[in-house]
């Protein structure tokens, strides 16, 4: 039969070793939100407003650096009508001095009588990767339309935040 002394002594052994071992390696802390690669805040971002009486395309908006990716994580669209029913309905696209469309929203309105309209929102947690050396700008094509050409405006902001490639 074991002595309650031994028992004592085993269970504070075990108990060291245990502790030692869960204890012994350096903490490591990430960051919930968006890691970053530079000390400073590298957030880039733009905004604007177009009018769209036709398919048009903008000027660069935002473009990532030379040497760094850019992670676009918000996006905002919104069509802004100027006469209740002047309903309409179009493509934004974002596209990238690459060629490549990184993303393509639908926005479309009702008559302002029937329904608020809102803007189209995207909030990414992990974002689009845009290559380093790529500007971005916004296109619209037009679905359809109720109303003259000078009845319709598209506002735009983006913002994201640059990384290492």
């Amino acid at each position: 039969m074991e002595s309650p002394r031994f028992s004592i002594v085993l269970v504070a052994l075990l108990s060291g070793a245990l502790g030692l071992a869960v204890s012994s390696n350096t903490a490591i802390g990430y960051p919930a939100g968006a890691a970053v690669s530079l000390g400073s805040n590298p957030v880039r971002s733009g905004a604007g407003e177009i009018y769209i009486p036709y398919d048009i395309s903008t000027g660069t908006i935002v473009s990532s650096s030379a040497d760094q990716a850019l992670v676009l994580t918000d996006l905002m669209i919104g069509f802004f009508q100027k006469q209740n029913h002047c309903r309409g309905a179009g493509i934004a696209r974002i596209k990238g001095s690459d060629g490549v469309t990184y993303a393509s929203i639908p926005v479309s309105s009702t008559t302002l009588s029937n329904a608020s309209t809102q803007p189209t929102q995207i909030s990414a947690q992990s974002g689009f990767h845009v290559p380093a050396g790529v500007d971005l700008h916004l296109e619209w094509g037009w679905g359809w339309r109720e109303c003259s050409d000078t009845y319709y405006t598209l506002t735009y902001n983006l913002s994201g935040y640059l990384a290492a490639p």
